[in-house]
């Protein structure tokens, strides 16, 4: 009889218990093999993408780090520009009321402005060069003159020298 021509119920029936536990275990282990390589695979691709990830993260935290640095950047250069305002402020300020005043002496109105507003100055003048964000200098004809961080100068009126070289 020839093997070939056997059914599978057939071929089952004539095998010998050893024989069909050897088949057994062939298939279960050809299924079991096919289980462990679709895990391997599927953990080696999940890695992959974790890598991906993780890769992502590293680039996204250097780029928060860049964007730390430029917003600490914008931040001093805002400070330095205020620093630059409110003294140009205060001194468009000051000016103002001292054209207003006068010296007239008769206008206490327009003399108590200006005074607040030489007050306001004097007292910007002495908390920025104590804090170091202005630096005071002597100009052409011994000028008292401010020199912001970003290098302009600005040369301080005659009256204010008292506050500014104390």
């Amino acid at each position: 009889m020839e093997i070939e021509k056997l059914s599978l119920s057939e071929l089952i029936s004539r095998c010998k218990v050893g024989q069909l536990w050897t088949v057994v275990v062939v298939i279960a282990s050809l299924i079991a093999g096919a289980f462990g390589l679709g895990y391997k695979m599927h953990a080696s691709i999940n890695e992959a993408k974790i890598n991906a990830i993780q890769l992502e993260i590293t680039i996204l935290k250097g780029n928060l780090q860049s964007k730390e640095k430029e917003l600490s950047n914008l931040v001093s250069e805002n400070n330095l520009l205020y620093d630059k305002d409110r003294f140009l402020s205060l001194y468009l300020r000051y000016q103002l009321a001292k054209e207003k005043w006068n010296n007239d002496y008769d206008a206490k109105e327009e003399f108590q402005e200006y005074m607040t507003a030489r007050e306001a100055f004097d007292e910007y003048i002495i908390e920025r060069v104590g804090g170091e964000k202005l630096r005071l200098g002597k100009g052409g004809g011994r000028l008292a003159t401010v020199k912001f961080v970003d290098g302009t100068i600005w040369t301080l009126p005659r009256e204010l020298h008292s506050v500014a070289m104390e």
